[in-house]
């Protein structure tokens, strides 16, 4: 693993360098991303959800490596390029990745507390992997993690037909991001996503809400009242199977299911940054 050292942003100056991406062309190249102090004694690893991407996540992490965190974005195989790349990915592989990248902030630093973040299914993930290692605290947003039975047997049935549907995650309550050209580029590039991959979706899904009653570090989860993708219930799966001692839950009014770009974005780094910081 190799990640792409990102250059702070001042905080100040963020909204319009990164999040205000004029064009496609100037979204930062598709790959793992790492930002903050090399020497820092916390790091994150955030990881992003389903169709997404590592660059959603830039705005957030930067302003964590602000406040002296690693934080390192790992780009999930079949992301950040197009729908047709996520094809033959596996959730085996996705948790590979995650591997890999719990193994490259650790040994980059001897001794350093761990934290997850993770968006949609990157909070699946994250969730599935504080369980299995030592971590210091897990935040999860907007996360998926069980559906109804009907549903996934629905998905499991027709995983096998070799068409594509269309995947809409992308409401906004902050209206300019309809116009946004980088929005734009990822909804022409995972509007339409291959069924094959969905069943590697929930079968994530499986296993991360499997792997709950063995996940006891502090949680602190975010949602959106209005999510059209991770309905509210799924928050209070999460809460009530882990063993966690230590919860916190929040509920956004000013965004929809991608909250990491959304009214509420500045909103989220504050409830994180809050969180990781008692629990430190």
């Amino acid at each position: 693993m190799e990640p792409v050292e990102f250059e702070l942003v001042p905080v100040e100056e963020a909204e319009q360098q990164i999040l205000d991406i004029q064009s496609a062309e100037e979204i930062p190249e598709a790959s793992d991303t790492i930002m903050g102090p090399q020497d820092a004694d916390m790091g994150i690893i955030f990881h992003h959800g389903f169709a997404g991407s590592n660059v959603e996540l830039l705005y957030i992490g930067n302003s964590l490596a602000q406040h002296g965190y690693r934080v390192l974005i790992p780009l999930l195989p079949g992301h950040g390029t197009h729908s047709d790349d996520m094809l033959d990915v596996t959730a085996e592989q996705w948790l590979a990745k995650a591997e890999e990248a719990y193994k490259f902030i650790t040994n980059e630093k001897k001794g350093r507390r761990i934290y997850y973040i993770g968006h949609s299914m990157g909070g699946a993930i994250s969730l599935l992997m504080a369980a299995k290692h030592q971590v210091t605290g897990v935040v999860a947003i907007a996360a998926p993690i069980r559906f109804p039975l009907f549903h996934r047997m629905v998905v499991k049935l027709v995983s096998r037909l070799k068409f594509k549907f269309f995947y809409e995650e992308f409401f906004f309550h902050d209206e300019s991001l309809y116009d946004h050209p980088g929005i734009a580029h990822f909804i022409d590039n995972y509007g339409r996503i291959p069924l094959k991959v969905l069943h590697q979706l929930f079968r994530l899904l499986d296993w991360s809400y499997q792997s709950l009653p063995d996940m006891t570090a502090p949680l602190c989860l975010i949602n959106a009242l209005t999510d059209h993708v991770v309905p509210g219930s799924q928050a209070e799966i999460i809460r009530d199977q882990v063993k966690s001692g230590d919860i916190e839950v929040h509920w956004l009014v000013n965004s929809d299911h991608i909250v990491v770009i959304d009214s509420d974005r500045n909103l989220v780094i504050e409830k994180i940054l809050n969180f990781l910081k008692r629990i430190s």
